[in-house]
């Protein structure tokens, strides 16, 4: 077993040249920490302590080159496990880690780099015991980025102009690679791929995609259980503001809850460690010491609604895939800039006390990420008792809208998701991770309101029926007699056929991502509501199209979402506690008889045919707070319980 391990993780070849260390090891570090280093870690510096680290500690780390840059420099895997244990890759859980994929963000290869070299180390019981049952996976992207910023290292200079087609000097950090490509909008993904990002063009992508996700994950069987891309561009800000320490974008996909009560675990987790340990973190004790005026750890969540925008392609994205990319939970961790503006060199703008600073934050995330990655836990949504969702009759099959040409070359395309895509696929998987029944109803059966009573709540998704009169009928008796009724999306219309508001009170129009922002934070409807909650679901995994390809919100506003107007609502008795626009009421509640019926207007859309899908289409792509939202229409609790 231990030839077969060493045969499957060296296959795609090794090549690390000997080359010296940009700057001198302190100690026995081959890495000095960042207080003793006069400049960036150089890409030949980088290559030759990963050799370093790979002699002297064969039974922990593995470098395997996957491929070549745009600019033919090697592209590597750092794999850090116990190699020495019998244990199959395929019964160890994978975690994946990949810095600096913009190369003018330094951040996140300076740190990977070390902690490579402190997992190679470690010697402690509890990392002892995670390298036996996990398998570290680093990533380094965009070499072309990096190298154009080395000083001096015996590298000629990659011929300009880079960055898009942006004029740069002489030996300078570069975002794009060598081909002036945003590595950053490539992945394969689910759902909408834009075009004009070069999707799945680059020799970097196609490289990693082929090794990483056709190879260690779905030919190997490595079950990745938490993914990171790490970048280096946090807002700096001026006291008496706080300066956050990193900002986490949520990785999208579609998660069942069992993912999505993960993802935010880690994040919380990550966060609570960060501000437990300002005694490591320069700047965390600078803030401490003004009652974190000055820095705070930071935030977590959806990326639209920390940053403003979204993008088709995006590394995390493609990690958190199940179909194309690792099946992990993922994110994108922003660190406090270093280096960024002007796209410095190797020792222009370093600044080692941002850096010791940085480090410690990655190295934080990677010992929470391997903690949690031994933690083997499932969710539970307690329900108030059973309940029941009328199916909805709409279904995106093969074959049906756009036809798209597949991307890619045979030998590296990963798998497309299955046909058909319906919300319905939605409530199957939160039948199974319920501690109650969830039911699906066929309109055509629903004919009183005797045969509901048994569901303590009835959800109409989308689609609102409103060509089966006898159905709607029995469901609004249902409600009348004390029952709960959610309508989400184009079923509000269902508001009118029971003349709760008139037809012309329900509106409905496109967003750039569907959100719901809540009005109060004490109504039930608003439980567990963050400081930015705001995005209700993701747009591109559905397939609605985001077109913008750089950091902004520029795209032509695609994804639906509907709400009711206020006056109507507060006319009919109702409780507003979110909107969406300019006060649209989106979600609320309203008695109908004894009962209730709850609207979430942005919640589950008919996944979208329109736009180019090379890979398929999710049928849902709930946010946490769509999930949270739903909970709360339901009266439910949802926790994590080890398996």
């Amino acid at each position: 077993m231990r030839r077969r391990i060493a045969l499957a993780l060296t296959c795609a070849g090794v090549l690390v040249p000997a080359t010296a260390l940009a700057t001198p090891a302190a100690g026995r570090r081959v890495i000095p920490e960042p207080q003793y280093a006069t400049g960036f870690l150089t890409y030949p510096g980088f290559q030759s302590a990963m050799r370093t680290l790979a002699r002297r500690y064969p039974s922990r780390v593995r470098i395997v080159k996957v491929g070549h840059s745009s600019g033919g420099y090697p592209l590597y895997d750092v794999l850090v496990s116990d190699f020495s244990d019998h244990r199959p890759l395929a019964r160890r859980a994978g975690l994946y880690f990949n810095g600096s994929i913009h190369g003018d963000e330094r951040d996140g290869a300076e740190g990977f780099a070390r902690v490579v070299e402190d997992l190679a180390e470690a010697r402690s019981a509890t990392v002892v015991n995670q390298l036996r049952r996990e398998l570290v996976v680093f990533t380094f992207a965009n070499p072309d980025g990096w190298v154009h910023g080395d000083v001096p290292d015996g590298l000629e200079q990659p011929p300009g102009p880079v960055n898009g087609g942006e004029s740069v000097g002489l030996y300078t950090f570069t975002r794009w690679n060598q081909a002036g490509h945003d590595l950053n909008r490539e992945w394969p993904v689910v759902g909408f791929q834009n075009e004009t990002s070069f999707p799945l063009t680059d020799p970097e992508v196609r490289s990693y995609v082929s090794y990483n996700g056709n190879y260690l994950h779905r030919r190997l069987g490595v079950r990745f259980a938490y993914a990171f891309d790490v970048h280096g561009s946090a807002e700096v800000r001026d006291p008496p503001a706080k300066q956050l320490m990193l900002d986490i974008l949520m990785g999208a996909d579609q998660m069942d809850l069992t993912r999505t009560l993960l993802q935010t675990q880690v994040l919380t987790r990550y966060l609570r460690n960060l501000a437990r340990t300002s005694s490591a973190d320069p700047l965390h004790a600078a803030g401490a010491t003004t009652g974190n005026q000055l820095y705070t750890p930071g935030l977590w969540d959806t990326t639209w609604d920390i940053y403003g925008y979204q993008v088709s392609g995006d590394y995390a994205d493609w990690m958190a895939n199940q179909t194309t990319g690792l099946g992990a939970v993922a994110d994108t961790v922003e660190l406090w800039d270093n280096g960024e503006p002007g796209q410095v060199n190797t020792y222009v703008g370093y600044n080692p006390l941002v850096e010791e600073s940085n480090v410690h934050s990655l190295r934080l995330l990677v010992s929470t990420a391997m903690a949690a990655a031994m933690d083997r836990q499932r969710a539970t949504l307690r329900l108030p008792g059973p309940i029941a969702y009328v199916r909805n009759r709409f279904a995106l099959r093969r074959g049906r809208g756009r036809t798209v040409a597949p991307i890619g070359s045979d030998a590296v395309r990963p798998p497309s998701a299955p046909y058909p895509a319906s919300t319905n696929r939605f409530f199957t998987d939160l039948a199974r991770e319920s501690d109650s029944s969830v039911t699906p109803l066929n309109v055509g059966r629903i004919r009183s309101a005797a045969g509901l009573r048994r569901y303590r709540a009835i959800v109409v998704a989308e689609d609102p029926h409103l060509d089966s009169a006898a159905a709607l009928s029995a469901i609004r008796r249902y409600a009348f007699s004390g029952g709960t009724v959610v309508l989400t999306d184009g079923a509000l219309r269902d508001l009118a056929v029971w003349h709760i508001v008139p037809a012309s009170a329900i509106g409905h129009g496109v967003v750039y991502a569907g959100y719901v922002s809540p009005t109060s934070h004490t109504d039930p409807l608003t439980r567990g509501a963050r400081e930015l909650s705001s995005q209700t679901y993701e747009p591109v995994p559905l397939g609605y199209e985001i077109s913008n390809t750089f950091s902004s919100s520029t795209s032509v506003d695609t994804a639906p979402a509907w709400w009711v107007s206020p006056g109507a609502w507060q006319a009919a008795g109702g409780d507003s506690a979110g909107t969406t626009g300019p006060g649209h009421t989106s979600l609320g509640s309203v008695r109908l008889g004894r009962g209730d019926v709850r609207i979430i207007g942005s919640l589950l859309p008919n996944p979208n045919r329109a736009f180019t899908h090379p890979f398929g289409v999710d049928s849902y792509d709930l946010t946490y707070w769509g999930y949270q939202l739903l909970e709360n229409a339901l009266g439910a609790t949802a926790n994590l319980r080890p398996r």
